[in-house]
């Protein structure tokens, strides 16, 4: 799915680009070699910041009682 029209940026490659420890909006688009544009971008990519921060640390829980 397109998180940011503007620069062609895929929910997938938001999740890579937090696989390498970004963690924020101007970051991503950093990460990916863009910059933003005109920000509409902005809540959807702090939205999966957010579920995959969620995630992670479900997966650690899950560890740590094992």
């Amino acid at each position: 799915m397109y998180v940011c029209i503007c620069n062609g940026i895929t929910d997938s490659q938001v999740k890579w680009a937090f696989d390498t420890g970004i963690r924020n909006w101007n970051d991503v688009h950093t990460k990916l070699g863009c910059k933003p544009n005109c920000g509409k971008c902005e809540c959807e990519i702090l939205l999966l910041a957010e579920e995959y921060k969620i995630s992670k640390d479900t997966s650690l829980s899950s560890v740590e009682t094992s």
